[in-house]
């Protein structure tokens, strides 16, 4: 899949998402059902970070957001949100123009040299990466069945 399509495809992803989320409480955001580890924003921030990191991060690029939210929603790592509408709202502000900046820094060259995972490429990586965010979208509609089951 060429880099055009598949950015459109993230942002199709990430738009749907969004939409789903859009009227839910700061205790939605945070619940976490028995047995999980993470909540929704965890998710969401999570989506966010994961391709900052790869592609900026760790190639000695200047992420397009705030080390705040990759040291938060890396993996690893657990909600810890101390203004759970504040950190939704910046999330998802960021959640389309980074697909935007992506696109555009690859357009710029700036991944001419990519290297991912020890043998990836540009693109096999957003590829791998779209997969991995589809993961988290699953895990935050798991979440929202739950969510659903306990609030009937």
């Amino acid at each position: 899949m060429d880099i055009t399509k598949q950015i459109e495809f993230l942002k199709n992803q990430r738009s749907n998402l969004l939409l789903q989320l859009e009227k839910l409480s700061n205790d939605e955001l945070s619940f976490i059902p028995e047995g999980n580890n993470n909540n929704i924003l965890w998710n969401l921030g999570h989506i966010l970070v994961i391709p900052q990191h790869y592609f900026y991060v760790t190639n000695g690029h200047t992420a397009h957001v705030e080390q705040y939210y990759i040291q938060n929603y890396m993996s690893g790592s657990h909600p810890k949100a101390t203004d759970i509408g504040k950190e939704f709202k910046e999330i998802k502000e960021l959640l389309l123009p980074t697909a935007d900046f992506l696109k555009d820094d690859y357009d710029k060259g700036m991944f001419n040299n990519f290297r991912a995972f020890g043998k990836l490429d540009f693109i096999e990586t957003l590829e791998f990466l779209t997969k991995h965010e589809a993961n988290h979208i699953d895990k935050i509609n798991q979440i929202l069945n739950r969510l659903n089951k306990t609030n009937k």
